[in-house]
């Protein structure tokens, strides 16, 4: 890739067929992209950005959040427990609860948690299937001594982005307790 401007990368590659790719930011970070028109779920390499060479822009209803929280676990209905936007020092995991309604197709969620800079300390993508269901519930965790020494833990504030397909749909924010390391 081609750094064109300060927050703007750009890269071309001519293929014939498609072509499949994940971004790797500072050597630590994989995720999709998330404004890619396709995704593919291969088995055993999980989910994939995905360009066809004859790819044409086309309108889709997206599916919408109807609610967003974080929470500290999930009951066996997928219900969230403990819905709170402050994380203690001694939590263990905790969880971006998403609530989507408007469904018609298969599409991607994309949960990008971020410290108070922006900066992103985790992401995770979640492949939702259509199955005839209008309203699904997604729901990714993090867990809490995976992110110990992120800029969280200094600066105490953090929100978690949901995208849709690549589109921006909602963000939640959240607290972190002050801890000492």
């Amino acid at each position: 890739m081609k750094q064109i401007s300060s927050e703007e990368w750009s890269v071309s590659i001519e293929t014939s067929g498609e072509l499949i790719y994940k971004f790797i930011s500072d050597s630590m970070h994989i995720m999709n992209d998330p404004h890619a028109e396709n995704y593919i779920e291969i088995e055993g390499q999980g989910i994939w950005s995905k360009v066809k060479e004859s790819q044409s822009k086309m309108k889709r209803r997206l599916p919408n959040v109807k609610n967003i929280c974080i929470c500290k676990d999930i009951d066996d209905n997928y219900n969230p427990i403990e819905s709170t936007n402050i994380i203690k020092p001694v939590d263990n995991l905790m969880i971006c609860h998403t609530e989507i309604t408007n469904i018609s197709e298969n599409f991607l969620v994309s949960m990008f948690w971020k410290d108070e800079i922006g900066i992103v300390f985790a992401a995770i993508d979640d492949l939702v299937k259509f199955d005839g269901r209008k309203e699904r519930i997604v729901f990714t965790g993090v867990n809490i001594k995976d992110i110990i020494n992120t800029n969280i833990f200094q600066n105490g504030k953090f929100q978690v982005e949901v995208f849709i397909n690549g589109v921006f749909s909602s963000k939640c924010p959240g607290y972190v307790l002050s801890i000492n390391i």
